[in-house]
């Protein structure tokens, strides 16, 4: 089970997800940067038949099908959920072109719990909990 060092709450709908579906624990990629690799796994492409020839903003929607393109044509909803840490969430948007257009990105930033260092950002503890709440088992599974 993948657990965040900062998160002392259970979350039964993405443990269920987890431990029914694909966790990437190691992955290996021909792909010399992050986009291409991600571009590989969602589109099941290598890296040299790609449009990406090179680490730049492009703004260009990959138009063939994808695992987010998959899915959402079998009538799910597909979230991806960011930590800015490593890129902006505008940096995604605009790189990260091979999602459905329906496809949601959350900022890790964005669910708040009331433990380590989000903690201290002086939020409040309701407001928190509300967030938190869209994730654990106050929220319904479809």
């Amino acid at each position: 089970m993948l657990r965040n060092q900062y998160w002392s709450g259970h979350t039964p709908n993405i443990d269920k997800l987890v431990e029914n579906g694909s966790v990437f624990r190691k992955y290996y990629t021909g792909a010399p940067s992050t986009v291409m690799s991600n571009m590989c796994m969602f589109t099941g492409l290598y890296a040299h038949e790609s449009e990406l020839s090179r680490y730049v903003l492009s703004g260009i929607h990959y138009q063939g099908e994808t695992l987010w393109t998959k899915a959402e044509a079998k009538g799910y909803e597909c979230h991806i959920i960011w930590d800015e840490a490593w890129h902006s969430v505008f940096k995604m948007e605009e790189r990260y072109y091979c999602y459905g257009e329906n496809t949601k990105i959350h900022n890790l930033k964005e669910i708040r719990q009331g433990v380590g260092a989000h903690y201290l950002h002086g939020d409040s503890l309701n407001e928190m909990t509300v967030r938190r709440n869209m994730f654990t088992k106050q929220s319904k599974m479809k």
